[in-house]
């Protein structure tokens, strides 16, 4: 996992139709997921793959979805620490309806301690980002007995001037 600063001479995609960046929303964190899903209603598209890579998704009841398009998204997040920071999540799908998942075991294999349990239950409660500029503990709420990240849509402004830490890797994906 690594620290970004400065990272203006990105080329991002523009996104169209996104959420307003002071609008936050939760983002699941999924253990029994083995990808990470983005929406880019939610959360920042930056750049699909390339070259092109696609994944199918097979979910609860057996629900299929083909060929998804596999990206690299950013959301804005406030650390326990009272520190914004860009989250990074390299290697999505990219899906146009439903909530952002994240991957536990994605984020796991990039180095990051997934504490997903409750607090009353002996559990960390949050997701702690290990950079060479220091730890970040990002919290976890929880809704319905299911663990959340609460993000924002970052603006150009926040990619800009925001430190981005690294939540996945950026090599292709292979959850086996």
């Amino acid at each position: 996992m690594t620290i970004i600063q400065g990272s203006t001479d990105l080329v991002m995609d523009d996104n169209v139709g996104h959420s307003c960046g002071t609008i936050s929303h939760h983002a699941l964190v999924d253990g029994g997921a083995n990808t990470g899903l983005g929406n880019p209603k939610h959360i920042r598209r930056l750049w699909y793959a390339d070259p092109p890579r696609f994944v199918n998704v097979t979910g609860a009841g057996g629900n299929k979805i083909n060929d998804i398009k596999v990206a690299t998204f950013a959301a804005k997040v406030m650390t326990n620490q009272g520190i914004q920071l860009i989250l990074v999540f390299h290697e999505y799908g990219e899906i146009d309806h439903g909530p952002t998942v994240h991957s536990k075991i994605q984020m796991a294999c990039a180095g990051c301690k997934v504490g997903d349990l409750p607090q009353g239950m002996g559990g960390t409660q949050d997701i702690v980002a290990y950079t060479r500029n220091g730890d970040f503990n990002i919290p976890i709420v929880f809704k319905s007995g299911l663990p959340f990240i609460e993000m924002e849509y970052p603006t150009d402004d926040e990619l800009s001037k925001l430190s981005w830490v690294e939540m996945t890797q950026s090599t292709p994906w292979d959850p086996s």
